[in-house]
């Protein structure tokens, strides 16, 4: 289909392989459930997996056998002396299987401050970093990733007054900064999508150019 739609100049965002290939696997799972099943309980229809995560998370955790209740992504800039010039915390409230932030809440970034200087420090870290911290019923705190990126809700913590990409730009400058820059807590991000219902060739139009040409219409 990819390469029709190619063909047709039309360009749109697929299903990657690894999407697919879960789909397959649990299609194929339930298909040989329900195969085994007696005839009366082959009504069930076959439930996909989600493609979105609620939090609370609710899984164990490998490390504590606990359950993990929240996850928080933490944005940092370190400078060229791995100093602690920007911090941004998010809670996650829904993720997509993948981990990607779909809906999200800045919080009070304090309570990981130290820990973000402290790996900035070890690591000797330059830059952008993200890492993401498991929070369990106890109120313990474990890793739960290291990203050394802008995280992807990097629009959220410019609205909460932390422009990280215009920061790193200053830092390159060589410009000095006394305290270290901390979004506002209580800023939200929601992540939609629109559903668009038009005519192919002109889809395809706005694809490629990015524009839509309304003359005689």
């Amino acid at each position: 289909m990819e390469t029709e739609l190619r063909r047709m100049e039309v360009r749109t965002l697929l299903p990657g392989r690894q999407a697919l290939s879960e789909i397959q696997a649990e299609t194929v799972r339930q298909f040989k459930m329900k195969k085994n099943r007696p005839p009366e309980q082959n009504s069930t229809p076959a439930v996909f997996p989600s493609s979105l995560t609620k939090n609370p998370v609710t899984e164990r955790s490998a490390q504590s056998g606990s359950t993990i209740v929240d996850i928080f992504a933490v944005a940092v800039i370190a400078d060229r002396k791995n100093r602690l010039v920007a911090l941004a915390a998010a809670k996650k409230i829904l993720s997509s299987r993948q981990g990607g932030t779909w809906i999200a809440l800045t919080v009070d970034g304090g309570q990981f401050r130290l820990k973000a200087e402290k790996l900035v420090r070890n690591t000797g870290w330059q830059g952008p970093l993200t890492f993401e911290i498991a929070v369990n019923e106890k109120g313990e705190q474990f890793s739960a990733g290291i990203h050394p990126v802008f995280p992807d809700w990097i629009n959220l913590a410019g609205v909460a007054h932390a422009n990280f990409p215009s920061i790193l730009i200053d830092i390159i400058q060589g410009t000095k900064f006394k305290d270290i820059i901390q979004a506002e807590a209580g800023r939200m991000m929601v992540r939609s999508a629109v559903d668009i219902v038009t005519d192919l060739n002109q889809f395809g139009n706005i694809s490629l150019t990015g524009e839509y040409n309304y003359d005689g219409q």
